[in-house]
């Protein structure tokens, strides 16, 4: 079976593995270990060791301090076993797609269940060191952070521009962007952050010498050297990119007027102005800086899959923008991240997508919903959110305040036929008592809580968010009112007890209850002043 092989540039240096002779080891202790364990993915296939990571998980406190030695000992000395170096790829046919392509197949790395645990101990320690410090932009693989935190970056700049500005928006795409990546600018990244030096050293034993078998149906290619790119099949391999890609993205921080949002690999560069000559031009010095210092760490973008878009215009092919000598195209109908979004205002493209796919899961839905008895509600609800409502709402804070009245209605009656199916109630009940007796909440509030916690989330992160945050949701946005709700609330629930009158409290003494012993109630006589 053919694969593209990971090499690595004939012009690429050699990784430069630092000396850890002086500096202090920290050892892994106990605790790292048994949080590693508790967040070990189970049901996942193993290598040919057989180790399974439900076996690791049932081990005693003898065998664990015995892999804690193991990993001690590896750290110190920044070696990793050859067997941990080894994957094994097995290509998955993706959905509906004909398996005589190669493209229709999905590959998936099996690597040693031992250097999984490891690679979780190592990559937390790493994380802790390098969170504070990563750019704002990336959203890619970073605790509390997902794809909507790059939607709302990216929209915000073009929903907030004025009737006379125009905004274009890059969508870059690279080109195998995770196997091409070189491990000396891995390591040197590394260095920059300053993680420490007995971490940078296994990481760059662990990078080294990798190899690689294909395996379909029971039979093992030959070994196949891997000699750049993150490793596959660790949890490491997406932390290592995101290091590696922040170094552009403060390189484009420093470019005036230009906005960018990262999710992984996936990078969108904006520009609002309301003249096209400094659209062009800022966008065009964002597009040769991404293509220079994407090029110096050896990863390549595609020209002909990057796209821009124009929003605000009513003409097409007012901007000329190049990569590297090959012109951009220019997209009506962008889709970023699942988000399809528009030139003009109005979402009404994504809209009847979210509805067409939530219809066709409601059918699901109505399908497995008893017919001669009331349905279970709860377990139809469980359905239900999972199935359909988590298709609907996808991003949903990102564009629900952007799309028109007509747009909310259609999800809106959607969310009612739901609650009816869930309910086990005739169509002719009324929109609130449907939803009440399926517990469910009106669309539009489920959009205000998501912003309002998403704004609340960035606030909580310290300055740098918080900016981001009040730039998102300027004081004029609907979840300002829904929070001066909330914290009233707070005010009345947290706030200091009325004092009562002395003369009230006197009166409310006078006569006692006793209404535990047996027998007639009897009135205690209050005591003498």
């Amino acid at each position: 079976m053919h694969i593209h092989r990971s090499t690595k540039a004939s012009q690429a240096p050699e990784m430069k593995i630092p000396s850890t002779r002086r500096c202090t080891f920290r050892p892994i202790t106990e605790a790292e270990l048994d949080v590693a364990l508790r967040e070990l993915s189970s049901g996942t296939a193993p290598v040919d060791d057989e180790i399974h990571c439900e076996e690791l998980k049932q081990l005693g406190s003898v065998s664990r301090r015995c892999i804690l030695c193991l990993f001690n000992y590896n750290l110190c000395a920044g070696q990793v076993q050859a067997k941990w170096r080894q994957g094994i790829i097995v290509p998955l046919l993706k959905l509906n797609k004909a398996t005589s392509s190669m493209a229709s197949f999905r590959p998936v790395t099996l690597t040693s269940t031992l250097c999984k645990l490891m690679a979780r101990v190592v990559a937390r320690r790493v994380r802790d060191c390098i969170e504070d410090m990563l750019q704002p932009q990336q959203a890619g693989f970073r605790p509390a952070r997902s794809t909507p935190d790059t939607l709302m970056h990216v929209t915000r700049t073009a929903r907030r521009r004025k009737d006379s500005e125009k905004t274009a928006a890059v969508f870059i795409d690279y080109a195998r962007a995770f196997v091409s990546v070189d491990h000396g600018c891995i390591v040197k990244e590394l260095l920059s952050f300053g993680v420490g030096k007995h971490l940078v050293a296994w990481l760059a034993g662990f990078l080294q010498g990798r190899t690689a078998k294909v395996r379909v149906n029971n039979v093992l290619s030959e070994d196949i050297g891997l000699t750049c790119g993150v490793p596959q099949g660790s949890m490491l391999g997406p932390l290592l990119f995101i290091v590696t890609l922040d170094f552009l993205s403060k390189r484009l921080n420093c470019i005036p007027w230009l906005q960018h949002g990262f999710f992984s690999d996936d990078l969108t560069i904006v520009c609002t102005s309301a003249v096209l000559g400094e659209i062009q031009q800022t966008i065009q010095q964002g597009l040769d800086c991404i293509t220079n210092l994407s090029a110096e760490y050896y990863m390549e973008v595609s020209a002909e899959k990057t796209e821009y878009t124009l929003f605000g215009a009513r003409e097409t092919n007012l901007l000329s923008m190049k990569v590297g000598e090959t012109a951009l195209k220019e997209e009506c109908a962008p889709k970023l991240l699942g988000l399809h979004m528009q030139p003009r205002n109005g979402l009404s493209k994504h809209v009847l997508s979210m509805k067409a796919a939530a219809n066709a899961r409601l059918m699901r839905l109505r399908a497995v919903a008893p017919a001669e008895r009331c349905p279970d509600r709860e377990k139809m609800r469980a359905f239900y959110l999972a199935l359909v409502q988590a298709k609907m709402c996808y991003g949903v804070a990102s564009w629900w305040f952007d799309a028109s009245l007509k747009d909310r209605e259609r999800l809106e009656r959607v969310q009612v036929q739901a609650a009816h199916i869930v309910a086990g109630i005739p169509k002719a009940v009324n929109r609130a008592f449907a939803l009440r007796e399926a517990r469910q909440k009106p669309i539009n509030e489920v959009a205000h809580r998501r912003a309002l916690e998403y704004y609340l989330r960035l606030k909580a992160k310290g300055p740098v968010h918080a900016k981001v945050a009040d730039s998102i949701f300027p004081p004029e946005h609907p979840i300002h009112v829904r929070l001066a709700k909330v914290q009233h609330l707070h005010s009345i629930i947290d706030g200091r007890e009325k004092q009562h009158e002395a003369k009230v409290l006197q009166w409310a003494r006078r006569v006692h209850f006793n209404t535990t012993t047996h027998g007639e109630l009897k009135a205690d006589a209050p005591e003498k002043d």
